[in-house]
This record gives C-alpha cells, structure tokens and sequence, in this order.
C-alpha cells in the first residue's frame, strides 16, 4: 500500500497540536493540514454558519484524496461530527473533551472550552464547564508571540472558577479546544491544577487502530505535511516554530 495520507482540520493553528502527536506515533505517513484561521474562531459562530463554513473546508479537503480525516477541533467534533462523517464517506476522527472516563475514575471534572462547546456538557453531575469567549481568538492573534500577559483575564476567571468548586483537590481539568494546549503552560504556572488532559490522545489511538492491521506500508513520506488553503503559509510557519522549540 501507498504511504497513508492522513488530513487535518481545524480552525486555525489548534489543530497542529493534534498534528504533531499523531506523528510521533504514525511517521509513516503523510499529513494533510486545513487551518482555517480566517474564520477563527469557530466556538462563537452560529451552528448554521459554522455547517456552511465547514461544508465549503470539507470539499477542498476531500480534493487531496485523505485516507482519513481528523477534525482536530472540538468545536466541530461537538457540533458537526455526524453530519461530517456522513458527507465525507471515509474515516473521520473527533477530538472530544474525555469526560467520561475522567468521572468513571472518580475525578471531578474543570472542563474549559468554548461557547458552542460548553453548551453540549452543562448540567452533568461532577462536571463545572465554564465557557471561555476568547481565549481561542487571543491565542491565535498572538500565535508568534504568546506571553503570560497575553492571558491575564482568562487566568483570573479560571482560578477563580476552580476556587469554588468543592474539594477540588481530586480535580481533572480538561482543555476542550485544541488551541489550548498552546497556553496551558503559560495559563496554569504557579496555580495548575492536579491533572491537565485533552482529547487528543484518544483520538490518535483511534486514528491508530486504523492502519495498525496494514502491511507492506511504502514510507516514501516520513512526516511529510503539506499544508493547504489561504492560511498555508501562516500555519506552515507556526507549525515549524513549534517544531524548533
């Protein structure tokens, strides 16, 4: 078989997050990447909007031939993941903040996230969701330059979230947007809470098991990512200050 090509879609740079973990377990492989950072961000957008967005993303995607798909954004995978799977006909993959298996462990669960997001998760038992309007936006304006300062406000809503929360000491908190694993280190310093998790492992062990069984692979493209879309060029040049750093 040909070397897999694996596509990525998110709303911007969050997505590259997700990227670079699936690399490090499936390098051979070539990797596909549709930032859509002019439409950033998505958690605050209307849901027909977003259909209408992500309608337009998927047919430019699906152009390239991916083998499998993986919406490397919360905001879709929560909103759009049926619809997607249906439109698109080939395995697609979701990040999804791992809630259940945080609450069968017992853990109370901090689910930070966005607008669209945070509205398919309140009213759980042990779980306090607190939407965040624009911690995506910031991130992504300031993707070549992220400093603490940068997230003043949010650090303060969120500790003082976490601070009212009872007996917070057995305390998961999950980052629902894959922007986030940007900023979590610059967000929780001094003040982070016992366990900081995503969805993005999960998902790639999915992605995993879909070309585990395949044999013979070519590794014509180690790690090979193309980059696609208007965004290309600012997506291509975060993605490598990451991989420098």
């Amino acid at each position: 078989m040909l070397t897999p090509k694996i596509a990525f879609l998110d709303s911007g740079i969050g997505g590259i997050s997700t990227m670079l973990y699936a690399q490090n377990k499936i390098p051979n492989a070539q990797y596909i990447y549709l930032g859509d950072n002019s439409n950033a961000p998505y958690g605050s957008k209307t849901l027909r909007d977003l259909k209408s967005i992500t309608i337009k993303n998927l047919i430019y995607i699906l152009s390239y031939k991916p083998d499998a798909l993986v919406i490397a954004c919360n905001t879709l995978t929560t909103s759009l993941l049926p619809f997607i799977k249906e439109f698109c006909n080939l395995p697609v993959f979701g990040v999804s903040p791992p809630i259940e298996k945080e609450i069968i462990k017992g853990n109370k669960v901090f689910l930070i996230c966005t607008p669209i997001t945070a509205s398919y998760y309140y009213g759980l038992k042990n779980v306090t969701v607190l939407p965040l309007q624009n911690l995506a936006k910031k991130i992504e304006e300031n993707k070549f330059n992220l400093k603490k300062e940068c997230f003043y406000e949010e650090r303060e809503i969120i500790f003082k979230a976490i601070s009212k929360i009872p007996n917070n000491k057995k305390l998961t908190t999950i980052l629902g947007c894959t922007h986030y694993n940007f900023a979590k280190n610059l967000i929780f310093d001094h003040k982070k809470p016992h366990n900081i998790i995503s969805g993005d492992q999960i998902t790639i062990n999915h992605l995993i098991t879909q070309f585990r069984p395949i044999k013979n692979i070519k590794i014509a493209c180690n790690n090979q990512v193309i980059f696609i879309g208007k965004n290309a060029n600012i997506n291509e040049k975060f993605y490598f200050s990451v991989v420098k750093n």
